[in-house]
């Protein structure tokens, strides 16, 4: 850009140049020419003025011979060298009666030309005529004259009477010599860088007879005055010796200042596009800057109209995004994002939000929350700025938001764990010291109360003492297996609660190992038979062989903790185990009639001390990280745990675990 902006103001000032140079020039030329006009006036007025002088002295004899044509020769030689006076220019004054020179001043120099007859004399005789028809005065020449030389001729007529009494007539010529008198009259042939020439305008075809100087002179477009002589016009053309000016006196000034102008405007431009271009980077990176922002951005000028915002901030306003363009109102961007529905909580009420919302915009001194079509949560800080402006922050809480609702329900699951694992442990605790207690004190049993009656009758039989005995052996293993039940109950919470821990400190190890899948089911159907027998519910489960790469204990933990749901909250029906194999995993599928899992509930099942509600876990026990610690586990395995499941009609869970090669089945 800046190349062709140079590129354009260059030509644009050499184009002036161009012209201003062209003007100068033809102005020079114009004064040149003005200035050879004035010269050429002068040397006119000089020149006419000079042959009108010497006119009058041909006039003056050609006039004393009219009236005295018996003028003697001393009286014609007085009278000529008195009209002459200082002209000596004037080679001679001739006089030819009949064409035939009888009389001529000075005499002596010019003595060839007493009886020249014009007749005889072609040359000459031309003028004459023209000068006898013409009856004006005739300057010929410069012709060659008689006694040597060139000059030119004025040819006066004249008439004279003879002693017949009758009018003759003659010719007074005056020759001028012709190099005098034009130098007497200023003119040269060259004469200070001037070139001068002179010819006779005339209508004839042929060329004009040059009288002074060079042809060449009339095809240089010379100036030209004119020389009135006579019956004649002669013009006088006058052009410089170098010929006319080329270009104008002020052209280097002209070009001078063209190339500094031509410099200051690069420069001018050099320094405007650098000025543009760090203007440009800094909007670059203060667009870049507020890009960069992690929060949505946009300023308003003192119009409240939009100056610009960043794509953080357009994003938060999704589809309305195509409203947020400069110039725009913010009242007009709120309208277009009510119109398009951006604000949930403005539906109903839309005038009166908008109006409360403007309020806030106009005197922000407090932060709102507000919650957009999407579910996205922002934090809104405004400002006014020192020009009236409104910078604005659109902050996404909507992270925040979730990990608070999330704390808060693990706050609430740990609550409900914390108050179920104090059931979970009391419960069997308190069995537990209940029954060492009975067992502490055996006085206390009625079957020892019985045996030691029996012992103090010395009639008591063998039978009734043995029958007793049993009895109070009975009653004391009754108590020391809801003792054994409660302990192991209470160690198996506090081995999930170990478990949890070391998943959470990274500190669970597994080591798998080829394990007979089918055994290991039977095994863990098996703990839960009893149970299932006394609520009336059916566990079928496969037979045929399969082989896994588990870790055994973990493996066994993993499948006590899903088929004792299954069995613990399915009240009828039955609980399905079955097995599919791929090229990539062994799935084991466990299926209820339960109650089963609302959808809501699903997302959460797997997170630690989360339960589907109190009466649920008061009803069926448990500490809520069984689940959790199957999916923790069967990650260590590289494999994953799904559900699907119908309120009312059961669950479904699928336990992948990743094939390997060293599997059988």
């Amino acid at each position: 850009m800046f190349v062709l902006q140079a590129v354009a103001v260059v030509a644009l000032l050499f184009l002036i140049n161009v012209t201003l140079v062209r003007n100068d020039t033809r102005q020079t030329v114009r004064d040149a020419r003005q200035n050879l006009l004035e010269q050429g006036a002068a040397l006119s007025i000089n020149m006419t003025t000079g042959l009108a002088h010497r006119a009058i002295v041909g006039q003056a004899i050609a006039a004393t011979l009219e009236r005295f044509p018996d003028l003697s020769e001393q009286d014609f030689d007085h009278l000529a060298a008195e009209l002459r006076g200082d002209m000596q220019d004037i080679l001679n004054i001739a006089l030819a009666p009949e064409l035939v020179v009888t009389l001529v001043y000075p005499l002596a120099p010019n003595r060839s030309v007493i009886g020249l007859d014009y007749h005889s004399r072609p040359d000459f005789l031309e003028s004459v005529k023209q000068a006898l028809e013409s009856g004006e005065i005739v300057v010929a020449g410069p012709d060659k004259l008689v006694q040597g030389g060139t000059g030119l001729i004025m040819r006066v007529p004249v008439e004279i009477r003879n002693a017949n009494g009758l009018d003759e007539q003659g010719i007074v010529s005056v020759v001028i010599d012709d190099k005098a008198f034009f130098a007497a009259s200023g003119l040269k042939v060259e004469s200070e860088g001037i070139q001068m020439a002179i010819r006779r305008d005339t209508d004839t075809a042929g060329s004009p007879q040059m009288i002074f100087g060079e042809p060449s002179v009339f095809a240089a477009s010379p100036v030209i005055s004119t020389i009135v002589v006579g019956n004649e016009i002669w013009q006088l053309a006058l052009c410089p010796t170098a010929g006319w000016p080329a270009i104008g006196d002020r052209a280097n000034r002209i070009r001078a200042v063209t190339v500094v102008a031509m410099l200051v405007a690069v420069s001018l431009l050099l320094l405007v596009n650098r000025l543009r271009r760090r203007s440009e980077t800094a909007r670059r990176q203060l667009v870049d800057a507020i890009d960069a922002l992690d929060d949505g951005f946009a300023l308003f000028d003192s119009d409240d109209r939009l100056v610009i915002c960043n794509e953080k901030y357009r994003k938060l306003y999704g589809d309305g995004a195509d409203l947020l363009v400069p110039g725009r109102l913010y009242r007009e961007i709120g309208e277009a994002g009510l119109a398009h529905g951006l604000f949930p909580e403005a539906i109903g009420r839309e005038r009166e939000w908008l109006e409360n919302h403007m309020r806030f915009h106009l005197n922000p001194k407090k932060t709102i929350i507000q919650k957009l079509q999407d579910g996205t949560w922002m934090r809104i800080v405004e400002r006014r700025t020192s020009d009236g402006g409104t910078v604005g922050f659109r902050v996404d809480i909507t992270e925040l938001k979730r990990a608070r609702e999330t704390a808060e329900a693990a706050n609430r699951a740990m609550t409900e764990f914390l108050n179920n694992i104090n059931h979970e442990i009391r419960t069997p605790l308190s069995a537990i010291v209940g029954f060492i207690r009975f067992l502490a004190r055996p006085e206390t049993l009625k079957s020892h109360q019985a045996l030691k009656n029996l012992i103090a009758d010395p009639s008591s039989d063998k039978a009734q003492l043995s029958a007793a005995i049993d009895s109070y052996v009975a009653e004391t293993k009754t108590f020391a297996s809801r003792v054994e039940t409660s302990a192991t109950h209470l160690a198996e919470l506090v081995h999930d609660t170990l478990d949890m821990a070391k998943i959470q400190n990274g500190v669970l190890d597994i080591n798998p190992q080829s394990v007979d899948l089918t055994a290991t089911i039977a095994d863990c159907v098996q703990q839960f038979a009893h149970e299932a027998d006394k609520k009336g519910v059916r566990i079928n489960h496969f037979t045929q062989p399969v082989t896994i790469w588990a870790d055994p204990l973990r493996l066994r933990q993993i499948l006590i903790n899903v088929i004792g749901n299954a069995v613990k909250f399915t009240d009828a029906g039955s609980v399905g185990i079955s097995c599919k194999q791929d090229a990539r995993y062994t799935s084991i599928i466990i299926a209820d009639t339960g109650c089963g899992i609302a959808a809501k509930h699903l997302p959460h099942i797997f997170q630690k001390f989360w339960q589907v509600d109190g009466s649920v876990t008061r009803a069926h026990g448990g500490t809520g990280l069984g689940l959790a610690i199957s999916r923790e586990l069967m990650e260590l395995h590289g494999g994953k745990i799904d559900v699907i499941s119908d309120p009312g009609a059961g669950s479904t869970f699928t336990l992948r675990f990743p094939r390997v090669a060293s599997e059988g089945g």
